[in-house]
């Protein structure tokens, strides 16, 4: 049976691999492990006024419990985040997304993206860190140009550096 996912205070590990994407990353995730999981979408298309998308005011209006504001991003319960994926046309590039696991109670600085515009090569920014670790942020995902992450999960780190296979390729 897999973990749940958790944030400990073990060293933050960080990469950025081409063939993936904030989606067929989370697919990588075993579902068991996601299932108490939160996320906070703080980047969308390279806009990072999540609450003003257009595309989101409406969903938000419809199901609005399942939505909570945080700073200029969104909280999401798995299962919303699981069926904005699904959508297809929700996470299309240049897109931030955090997981935790339980609900963040702080919005992610927006001095530091995690968008793969700028491939993460080195360490990331000291800011960024230390809200990773405040937070106690299990995962961070920025995609574009391939995906940027952040975890302190070994497993998880291994996941999205090992080769990727889309599905339905050989």
């Amino acid at each position: 049976m897999s973990e749940p996912l958790t944030a400990d205070d073990r060293e933050l590990l960080w990469g950025w691999t081409q063939t993936l994407d904030i989606p067929s990353a989370v697919s990588l995730i075993a579902p068991r492990r996601l299932t108490d999981c939160y996320a906070l979408i703080s980047v969308i298309d390279s806009s990072s006024r999540v609450t003003a998308l257009p595309g989101l005011i409406a969903e938000r209006e419809r199901r609005d419990s399942d939505y909570a504001p945080l700073g200029d991003g969104l909280v999401v319960p798995w299962r919303v985040l699981a069926e904005l994926i699904r959508a297809e046309s929700f996470f299309t590039g240049f897109d931030e997304l955090w997981l935790f696991g339980e609900q963040p109670t702080e919005a992610k600085p927006e001095s530091v993206p995690l968008t793969s515009d700028l491939p993460l090569r080195g360490a990331p920014a000291g800011a960024l860190i230390d809200w990773t670790r405040r937070t106690r942020a299990v995962a961070g995902l920025g995609d574009g140009d391939g995906l940027n992450f952040v975890t302190f999960c070994p497993s998880l780190a291994a996941l999205w550096t090992a080769p990727y296979e889309p599905e339905g390729r050989s």
